[in-house]
Parts: C-alpha cells; structure tokens; sequence
C-alpha cells in the first residue's frame, strides 16, 4: 500500500513543481516507510478480542 500510495504523491510533485529529482525520491521513500510504520502499529493496536469473535453473527451462522 505504501508503494501504491507514496509513488502518485512523489513523483506527481515532481512534475508539477521543479524540485530537484533527489527529493521526489527522499519523499517517496519516507512516504512508504511511513505507511508501513503507520500499519505496523495499527495491526499492534487492534486485536479483536475473543467476545467480539464469539459474538459475531458468521460465528452463530
């Protein structure tokens, strides 16, 4: 996702606005290892407990 996500942003303000190429690249790469950070830490905060699993209406289905 972060590939996907960071690739339009980068490269699409380097052809919109003369930055030099080096930056477009430290954005792109900056960019993805922020949406990995950013999905390493959502995956640690949300754990769906055994209740919610439990209470679910697929587990009664």
């Amino acid at each position: 996702m972060g590939v996907f996500l960071s690739v339009p942003m980068a490269h699409g303000t380097y052809m919109m606005i003369p930055i030099p190429y080096p930056l477009a690249f430290q954005w792109f790469l900056y960019g993805t290892a922020q949406t990995i950070l950013l999905g390493i830490t959502a995956a640690a905060v949300y754990k769906p407990g055994v209740e919610t699993i439990k209470g679910s209406r697929a587990a009664t289905a």
